[in-house]
């Protein structure tokens, strides 16, 4: 039988003091991905 171990979810962790867009690059311009995600998953944002 194939079990498969639950992944973690990631944790993206924003320092007091930014917003969240000041840490991730939603800019994809450039890349030839403009259409679509270039990959997406589940993950928990932790504001400090």
């Amino acid at each position: 039988m194939n079990k498969q171990k639950p992944r973690d979810i990631p944790e993206i962790v924003v320092p007091k003091g930014y917003e969240l867009t000041d840490l991730i690059d939603t800019d994809d311009r450039g890349y030839g991905f403009e259409d679509e995600a270039i990959y997406t998953e589940e993950v928990r944002v932790k504001f400090e």
